[in-house]
């Protein structure tokens, strides 16, 4: 939950497609994903389920696929 005064950061949308792709591709845990690119798991959570519920990958294949872009 949001605190009075709290800052949130806004991510560019190539970036966020950058991080759920990595993170499809290399089958690494959200923590390990969410360090390396030093975002909250919580939001890394949000753009993965967000990316599921979109269709981002209809399989696991995601060299033959198109990146579809995350609106949030």
């Amino acid at each position: 939950m949001a605190q009075k005064g709290q800052k949130f950061n806004k991510y560019d949308q190539d970036l966020k497609n950058q991080i759920i792709q990595d993170f499809y591709l290399s089958h690494h845990s959200y923590k390990l994903i969410s360090i390396k690119y030093s975002i909250p798991i919580g939001t890394l959570a949000t753009w993965i389920s967000h990316s599921k519920q979109t269709d981002y990958l209809k399989d696991e294949n995601v060299s033959n696929k198109t990146v579809k872009t995350i609106n949030n």
